[in-house]
C-alpha cells in the first residue's frame, strides 16, 4: 500500500487545527478549574458560617438566631436578621464577605444591588448601618423549621418568637441548615423554605447545583436542589428538623 504524504500546506493546516483544539481544551479546563475553585470557596464560607452559628448558639442556651426580628418585636422598624446576629462571630479577616458566594456574584453585577459584595449598599460596606442589607446576602437559613416557628413545628402560633435548639435536631446529617439562596430573579436571600416557590429559593449557581450546609456541619453540593430538596417528600424529610 502506498502511504499518503502530506504537503507542507496540509501539515500547517493540521497544526493549526490541533492548536485550536488545544486552546479550546485549555479554556474549558480553566473554566472548570475556576468553577471548582469557586465552589470550594463557597463551601469554606459555609463552614465558617456554621462555626459562627454554633458559637452564637453556645452563647444563647443552644438556640439558633431568629431569622428576622421584624415579626417578633411589635413596631420594630429595624430588621435584625440571623446573619446580623452572628456576624460578630465570623473570622475578622473576612467578616461579612463570608455571606457572598463567588459563583453567584456574576448575577448581581449592578453596583446598586445589595447582593453584590462590592456594592456601597451591601452589608460588607455598611456592616452596622441599614441592617436591611443583611436580607440580601447570598446564603439563606432554613426559615420555617429552624430559625422561626413559621412552619408551626413548636406551636400553632407562626409568629411565636422561637427557634430550634441545635442539640434537638433529629438526624442532623440529613437536615438543611443553610444553602446558596436567591429570590429567583435579581437578589440574594437570607432565608430558604421547604418549597420551591416565591422568593426563598435555593440558588443552583454551581453548575445547576447548590452548596448546602447540613446541621452536622458538613457542606455538600446538591444537584438540581429545587427538585431534590425543595419538592415533595424530600422537602419534608430535609427541612423539618423535629422529626
Amino acid at each position: 500500500m502506498k502511504q499518503k504524504k502530506f504537503t507542507f500546506q496540509e501539515l500547517l493546516m493540521i497544526c493549526a487545527c490541533v492548536a485550536v483544539v488545544a486552546t479550546l481544551g485549555i479554556s474549558a479546563l480553566n473554566a472548570n478549574g475556576t468553577a471548582s475553585a469557586e465552589t470550594a470557596v463557597c463551601a469554606g464560607q459555609q463552614s465558617k458560617i456554621f462555626a459562627a452559628i454554633s458559637s452564637y448558639a453556645s452563647d444563647n442556651e443552644g438556640f439558633l438566631p431568629y431569622f428576622d426580628d421584624e415579626f417578633s418585636i411589635p413596631g420594630c422598624k429595624t430588621r435584625v436578621t440571623w446573619a446580623y446576629r452572628i456576624h460578630e462571630y465570623l473570622p475578622e479577616e473576612t467578616g461579612n464577605k463570608n455571606y457572598f458566594c463567588p459563583s453567584a456574584q456574576a448575577a448581581y453585577a449592578d453596583p446598586d444591588n445589595r447582593s453584590n459584595m462590592s456594592s456601597p449598599r451591601s452589608c460588607v460596606s455598611i456592616p452596622d448601618r441599614n441592617l436591611e442589607s443583611y436580607r440580601f446576602i447570598n446564603y439563606g437559613i432554613n426559615h420555617e423549621y429552624a430559625a422561626s416557628n413559621v412552619g408551626r413545628w413548636a406551636s400553632k402560633d407562626p409568629k411565636q418568637y422561637i427557634t430550634v435548639k441545635m442539640s434537638a435536631v433529629v438526624n442532623p446529617a440529613e437536615k438543611v441548615l443553610v444553602a446558596d439562596a436567591w429570590n429567583g430573579k435579581n437578589y440574594g436571600r437570607n432565608v430558604i423554605t421547604h418549597y420551591n416557590a416565591g422568593s426563598n429559593k435555593m440558588n443552583p449557581c454551581h453548575g445547576n447545583a447548590a452548596n448546602v450546609l447540613w446541621f452536622d456541619g458538613q457542606v455538600k453540593k446538591v444537584d438540581d436542589p429545587h427538585k431534590t430538596l425543595q419538592n415533595g417528600k424530600n422537602a419534608a424529610k430535609h427541612f423539618r428538623v423535629d422529626k
